[in-house]
């Protein structure tokens, strides 16, 4: 408490407007990266769903892990699965990413009817990854898994957010400086009263 007192008036306007400041750069970063989040994962979960709508393929048509019917490079898993929820079909194969790790999807009945129809996230099977899953119900009883990775979407998440905190700082920086000269230009004439004051009580 002593130390408030005996801080600089200057000092203390200083660091109110640098806190105010760092608040509101805090809560406009903090919606922009929401905001963008859910932009870019609503447009993913969009493409799923348009994924999903398409026509049922006939039997060993997806089948790219042994080599069979290759399609062209897709960012899209698509995979078959039976009434047990095993995988029967995928189109691993032809992914364009060849090195990410594939979902941790559940061999469950119970959660891929859960799951089907909302869009979900679940992890990578290995490695820090996410994918976004959309489950849609086909044939007796199986299912077909559509999947997208979110690394993109988090790489563009955190660049911004590295972004925003560089920018943040040169600001509350730059702030800083400008704030202190102009609180300093501001209280001159209070500071001179204040000394001529001291001068007259001391009896100078």
């Amino acid at each position: 408490m002593r130390l408030i007192e005996r801080t600089p008036l200057r000092v203390k306007l200083i660091v109110a407007v640098l806190a105010l400041v760092t608040v509101a750069l805090a809560l406009i970063s903090l919606a922009s990266v929401t905001a963008l989040r859910g932009y870019l994962v609503g447009r993913l979960d969009n493409q799923l769903q348009l994924v999903a709508q398409r026509p049922d393929r006939p039997p060993g048509e997806l089948d790219g892990r042994a080599g069979l019917r290759p399609g062209p490079p897709s960012p899209f898993l698509v995979q078959e699965r039976d009434p047990s929820g095993q995988v029967v079909e995928e189109n691993s194969a032809d992914l364009l990413d060849q090195d990410q790790q594939l979902p941790r999807v559940p061999a469950d009945p119970a959660w891929l009817q859960a799951h089907a129809g909302t869009p979900t996230t679940v992890p990578a099977s290995a490695g820090g990854g996410r994918w976004r899953v959309l489950v849609r119900p086909i044939g007796d009883g199986g299912s077909r898994v559509i999947a997208a990775s979110l690394t993109g979407i988090d790489n563009a998440v955190g660049w911004l957010i590295r972004f925003d905190l560089v920018v943040s700082l040169l600001v509350v920086a730059a702030l800083a400086g400008i704030g202190a000269t102009l609180v300093r230009a501001s209280l001159r004439p209070l500071v001179e009263i204040e000394q001529t004051a001291r001068a007259i009580a001391a009896g100078d």
